[in-house]
């Protein structure tokens, strides 16, 4: 039923209005129409609070088609609060979490959220890190750089949790990084660093020390010499080794005959 609208007629006491009697009975019928809406036996509304009377009742905000619930301002359970595009926590020090059901994963975007995961929803999309502005990515203390380095660079710490693109010179070496985060160098030419008389001398002993003046690294070792007259044959003892990447070399060497 349409709401009925009281007939007052054209000026006061005109005579052309509604009835006392008609009046009344209009108003008694949106009355019940309105009650019919709203059971107050279900809900209630006081102030500015609409409460559910029977227990364990819900509230439901329905619209119509693609209409929808608008509220420019939603507080839920007294700490979480919806403004505008931001979700945030009202209570000083209180967690945000999204928590999904069973087997679900939490959805944001594209990125799925899963136990300690973190993993794109799409098929082969890539997942990125971007900081805002001069900013950096930060992961476990240790600050990215923003911008890529040249071929063949590789990261380097500065031991204060800042990486940064650098060259690896090895001049004459070439060098492979083994699993356990060592490096195994080996000369790519061959040069002589000392010589002496086969018919003076049967074997010599060198040691060799080594220095890394980039990393500030040293070792030392070894070398036995001996001959039969046309080859010669090195033994190594005695390695003490602590430089990764060996680029710069200090011998000294001393030499002894045997009859």
């Amino acid at each position: 039923m349409a709401q009925q609208i009281l007939d007052i007629g054209s000026n006061a006491n005109d005579g052309t209005g509604d009835t006392l009697r008609a009046a009344m009975d209009k108003v008694n019928d949106n009355f019940t129409e309105l009650y019919a809406q709203v059971d107050d036996n279900f809900l209630t509304i006081s102030g500015n609070n609409i409460t559910a009377t029977r227990s364990n009742d819900n509230i439901n905000l329905i619209p119509a088609g693609t209409g929808a619930v608008t509220m420019n301002n939603l507080l839920v359970d007294n700490n979480i609060r919806i403004k505008d595009n931001i979700i945030t926590t009202t209570q000083s020090n209180s967690d945000l979490e999204l928590t999904a059901s069973g087997t679900g994963s939490v959805v944001i975007d594209s990125l799925q959220f899963k136990d300690n995961t973190i993993s794109t929803f799409e098929s082969n999309a890539n997942l990125e890190l971007s900081a805002s502005g001069s900013g950096t990515v930060v992961i476990n203390s240790l600050s990215f750089p923003t911008a890529d380095g040249t071929a063949n660079q590789v990261l380097k710490t500065d031991g204060s949790g800042n990486l940064g693109f650098v060259t690896v010179s090895a001049g004459s070496f070439t060098h492979l990084v083994n699993t356990d985060g060592t490096a195994s160098l080996t000369g790519s030419s061959i040069a002589n660093i000392d010589t002496f008389d086969a018919t003076t001398y049967r074997s010599a002993k060198y040691s060799v020390s080594m220095f890394d003046t980039t990393n500030s690294r040293a070792g030392i070792q070894d070398l036995y010499v001996t001959h039969d007259g046309s080859n010669a044959y090195i033994s190594i003892v005695g390695i003490t080794v602590r430089a990764v990447t060996w680029p710069h070399l200090q011998r000294t060497s001393t030499a002894e005959t045997s009859g």
